[in-house]
């Protein structure tokens, strides 16, 4: 570097100026990120870079230290740990509940199908290209417990012939050709259900993609094992001897078909009565979720990151900003090692997860991680309220917050309100209400807008007539200017291992001198020196770091984070929209948009929501065409709503808010839950056939789908407990889909057994009231034409 003025000059060897500062720690680092390609092992490739790693450690002599951060193969071990244990116990729970209702045989030849559905899934996985990921892996956990429920139903059949007598072979084929159409429609209706989330828009289409495909596939591949893999086993394994005694099981069984038989009698004879119970009990649950449930687009239960974003004054160099940053560091180091895991500083630069990147040198950010949750005793919000408590007290800052990292996609701050106009003062006037406004709701905190207000600045007024009579133009003297204070490059000097700049520039002892300005001389095309202050004047103004736009206007944007157990981001966004409603009639240039979560929110429901319609609308058409009506699969459908009940009085009853996740589960719930009334209505259509009467149908008919309805709920709720609950080993991320199924599942049932029956005879009673109103009146014209 060449520091040169008024012909002085001197020669130093230095670094270039630092833009950038990293810490681990505290301590000054450089910071390797390691990016793999779409097609590499994530599990591979952290294990070969921790090998790198030790290798060099080994011969480095303890001269450097290395921390490995951020590494996201932690969490796809999770997963899959998860994965393999739930499924493990929730395979051991479906073959015990199996074991239990159905004889060892039928029970064993039907819990192949688990295996079988696995193995396939994963060699069609591998045909289609999708990895086993994050996402994927959270379709084959929420898919375990509907794997063997078609299976199920057909060995449940077959074996029921076997029971009367029926050679197995016989009572295979019968058995399986019996139940072939119901079971083909209740997977059917699954794959309608999941299917429509493939069309989903936004971020969040793009994040659960994996997750259908993966459980069309494993239901798929249960389904071509039930149909064609099972009844051979069934026939060829499955035998009945006179000398096999009851089992526990079976006792317990025709002790609940007892009872069930008498609670069916009842409801069936008031079913009016029990219609408006459960009307009653579903009218308290949508009350209860309108007035007392919270929604909350994904949770911050499981977060084990979170960073700190920080400000000092315009223009602070960016060695002060660094040690501002020290305190904040010091306080980090005060966690214990149960809590901290390390964190990373970067002094120049921050990013969040939804603004763009920010540099400057008086901007720094700290990304902290912390130890899984489940290995400590404080959640990660309580370990966030400390510290925002203890570094309030540190000054230096203009802005100092703590920003929480979710899991799931990356979608907007709780709070985002977009200011769009063409004036900043009035921008800012709006801005500052809605702060004070926020600042005044229980619950919300780290309120801020982005406006960097500018610093004064030295602004260089060309006199472009001067100029131009010397042979300048306003390039040449902005070059120069830029030069003689960040320097130019003159010449390079080649080393044996590296180059070296040579930077001429004015001595930094002079750069802050205003005189200097005076010294400056510009070349002109003729290679004469110019004086700068001839052609040129200067003028202080104050000026702005930067201006956002949104849609070709300025845009100042409002953000906040709430507290989740006093108020949610939905419910301050209400009240913001109720009191700046009439914003426009007060400033006429300016308009509010709210974005970040409540946008993501919204959107995110709304294309859920349509893929919900449209699933709908396919499973009616899969109904219809089954059972040759149009109202019967309305008295199917019934048990979808009934399931959503479930799900909100378990969210109740657990304390937990509704999210993406919970309601994504409540759609995968309603693919299962008209599984068992399919087949129950089918059964009691073909009794009816037979001439059975209509009361003695749906009593008998519920009583011979008793075991199956109840074997494939268990099975279903036994195979996703140990996810919602963690049995296995936790994962937050997967708990509300993995309740709002099994608990949605439960309810479901008792819906198919009891209620489904009331609506089958309601709507016989109906029907047979239509047909003698209509009987009545064609006799009374026909009496009338008889008397003419």
């Amino acid at each position: 570097m060449i520091n040169t003025i008024s012909g002085n000059s001197s020669v130093e060897d230095d670094f270039k100026d630092d833009s950038i500062i990293f810490k681990t720690n505290g301590k000054e680092s450089i910071n390797l990120i390691v990016v793999k390609r779409e097609s590499a092992d994530t599990l591979k490739v952290v294990k070969n870079v921790r090998k790198v790693v030790d290798e060099f450690l080994e011969t480095s002599n303890n001269a450097v230290q290395v921390q490995l951060f951020d590494d996201i193969s932690y969490y796809i071990k999770r997963r899959l740990n998860v994965l393999v244990n739930n499924g493990v116990i929730g395979i051991i729970l479906v073959t015990l509940s199996l074991l239990f209702f159905l004889r060892t045989r039928v029970a064993l030849v039907t819990a192949i199908g688990l295996p079988v559905a696995f193995g396939t899934n994963l060699i069609l996985m591998s045909f289609m290209g999708i990895s086993i990921n994050l996402i994927s892996m959270f379709g084959m956990i929420i898919v375990i417990g509907m794997l063997v429920d078609d299976g199920i139903i057909i060995a449940e059949n077959c074996y029921r012939y076997i029971e009367d007598g029926h050679d197995p072979h016989e009572a295979a084929i019968k058995g399986t050709n019996e139940v072939t159409k119901p079971v083909i429609a209740t997977v059917l209706t699954t794959f309608a259900f999941f299917g429509p989330l493939f069309v989903m828009s936004g971020i969040m289409g793009k994040y659960i993609r994996n997750i259908p495909q993966v459980v069309i596939l494993m239901l798929l591949a249960s389904l071509l094992e039930a149909l064609f893999i099972l009844p051979s086993h069934i026939a060829d394994f499955v035998k009945k001897t006179k000398s096999q005694k009851e089992r526990p099981g079976e006792r317990f069984f025709k002790f609940i078909v007892g009872y069930y038989e008498k609670i069916l009698v009842l409801a069936v004879k008031w079913r009016y009565a029990s219609l408006g119970v459960v009307a009653i009990i579903s009218i308290a649950a949508v009350l209860l979720a309108a007035n007392c449930m919270k929604f909350v687009l994904f949770s911050s239960e499981g977060m084990e990151e979170f960073y700190v974003l920080a400000e000092a004054p315009l223009g602070t160099p960016i060695e002060k900003t660094s040690k501002l940053m020290e305190p904040v560091e010091e306080i980090l180091q005060t966690l214990p090692n149960s809590e901290l895991k390390n964190f990373v500083t970067t002094v120049g630069q921050n990013s969040d997860r939804h603004e763009q990147t920010k540099t400057g040198s008086h901007i720094a950010q700290i990304f902290v991680y912390l130890t899984p949750e489940a290995d400590r005793h404080r959640k990660t919000p309580q370990i966030i309220s400390e510290l925002r408590e203890k570094i309030k007290t540190l000054n230096g800052f203009d802005k100092l917050t703590i920003e929480e990292v979710r899991p799931g996609p990356p979608v907007g701050k709780p709070i985002a309100v977009k200011i769009r106009g063409e004036d900043y003062k009035t921008l800012k006037t709006i801005s500052e209400r809605i702060q004070t406004f926020l600042k005044n709701i229980k619950g919300v905190q780290d309120i801020k807008d982005d406006f960097s207000g500018g610093k004064k600045e030295l602004q260089v007024i060309v006199d472009e007539e001067k100029a131009a009579s010397v042979f300048l133009t306003t390039r040449d003297i902005a070059n120069t200017v830029r030069h003689c204070f960040d320097g130019a490059i003159a010449t390079t000097i080649k080393t044996t291992d590296e180059e070296i700049d040579v930077v001429v520039q004015f001595p930094e002892t002079e750069q802050y001198d205003r005189a200097v300005f005076d010294k400056i001389l510009i070349p002109n095309k003729n290679n004469k020196l110019i004086p700068l202050n001839k052609v040129a004047s200067l003028k202080v103004e104050e000026g702005i770091s930067s201006i956002s736009h949104l849609d070709r206007k300025r845009v100042i944007t409002v953000t906040g984070n709430v507290i989740e157990k006093i108020i949610t981001s939905s419910e301050v966004n209400k009240l913001l929209t109720e009191q700046f409603k009439n914003i426009n009639n007060e400033y006429i240039d300016a308009t509010l948009t709210f974005g970040g979560e409540e946008e993501d929110s919204q959107e995110s429901m709304k294309s859920l929501f349509t893929a919900f319609i449209w699933g709908l609308m396919i499973v009616f058409l899969i109904l219809a065409s089954t059972f040759g009506s149009l109202v019967q699969p309305l008295v199917v459908l019934t048990s979808v709503p009934l399931g959503f009940v479930g799900v909100i009085y378990a969210f109740f009853l657990h304390g937990k808010p509704f999210g993406f996740l919970s309601i994504l589960g409540t759609i995968g719930l309603a693919g299962v839950a008209v599984n068992d009334s399919i087949v129950l209505v089918e059964f009691i259509n073909n009794l009816r056939k037979k001439g059975l009467p209509r009361r003695e149908s749906i009593i008998k008919g519920g009583i011979l789908r008793l075991r199956p309805v109840i074997l494939t709920t268990i099975t279903t709720v036994l195979g996703i407990f140990p996810v919602a609950y963690g049995w296995g080993g936790t994962d937050p991320f997967l708990k509300p889909m993995a309740l709002a199924l099994s608990w949605g599942l439960i309810f479901a049932t008792f819906s198919t057994l009891i209620v489904i029956p009331c609506i089958y005879a309601i709507i016989d009673d109906i029907r047979w009231a239509t047909r003698n109103f209509a009987k009545h009146e064609i006799e009374v014209i026909e009496n009338k034409l008889h008397r003419k």
